[in-house]
């Protein structure tokens, strides 16, 4: 897990405790948050700590010029072409050239 992942997750812990972490992780149980909470989990937390800082990070948007959640990135991003609104299609235009963009949905 990265160090900005670690403390994004301590802060979500100490906020809303381990069963609302997993939660948000997508963990129907908070098994795994309370053992990489005591240090005793052994394996790899590098898609952990992804799933971090998707549920409980927030990125600036190049665009908006605004930090927004990166599940509302993912959203603007991988969504389909949207023809009702110019505004909305200035903005997915935008998301498809941008860094932050994810590869696919969470």
């Amino acid at each position: 897990m990265t160090p900005k992942a670690r403390e994004l997750f301590d802060r979500a812990l100490a906020e809303h405790g381990p069963v609302e972490v997993a939660r948000r992780c997508g963990y129907k149980n908070h098994t795994i948050v309370s053992l990489i909470a005591a240090g005793k989990y052994e394996a790899r937390t590098d898609r952990f700590g992804e799933k971090v800082l998707t549920a409980f990070g927030v990125i600036r948007c190049p665009h908006l010029g605004i930090d927004i959640p990166r599940t509302d990135c993912a959203g603007h991003a991988l969504r389909s072409v949207p023809t009702s609104s110019p505004e909305k299609l200035r903005l997915w235009v935008a998301c498809q050239a941008c860094p932050h963009k994810p590869k696919e949905a969470a």
